[in-house]
């Protein structure tokens, strides 16, 4: 019984809106990362930002806001190694 009053104090309060769903960001990030890395990454740090305020706000962990952390994490990392990479192989035509 406490719980459905509860519920109906939540609903007139207005606090039960529920989280953004961040999987088309994330997908939109993605596609960008393809295209153009600077916009991948600028796109998808500002709704990985966006999702981390909003989870801080409500105490609800928002859909794909994981998804958003992995990409950045991947965007970062393969850009990373792929520059080692090139570096690596320049040295070994070099003979250094």
């Amino acid at each position: 019984m406490q719980d459905q009053a509860d519920q109906a104090q939540l609903v007139e309060d207005g606090d039960n809106e529920q989280p953004t769903d961040y999987v088309y960001y994330a997908k939109l990030a993605l596609g960008l990362y393809f295209v153009l890395w600077v916009p991948g990454f600028l796109i998808n740090a500002v709704y990985l930002a966006q999702a981390l305020g909003e989870e801080r706000r409500t105490g609800i962990t928002p859909p794909g806001r994981n998804f958003l952390i992995y990409l950045l994490i991947g965007g970062m990392v393969i850009p990373v190694l792929g520059l080692c990479v090139l570096v690596i192989i320049s040295m070994a035509q070099v003979g250094i």
